[in-house]
């Protein structure tokens, strides 16, 4: 199985912030063992 999810966060900074928490670690070790594999890819939005 092929999935893609995207998420918007209002900054890199507030991502990385999230990604710190101890909730969110925490909960992390579950994705993992889940996924074989996985990458997150920051990215920007075009400019029009």
């Amino acid at each position: 199985w092929d999935q893609v999810a995207i998420a918007v966060y209002p900054s890199p900074a507030a991502m990385m912030t999230m990604l710190a928490l101890p909730r969110y670690r925490a909960a992390h070790i579950h994705r993992a063992a889940a996924l074989k594999r996985t990458r997150l890819l920051a990215t920007q939005p075009l400019e029009e």
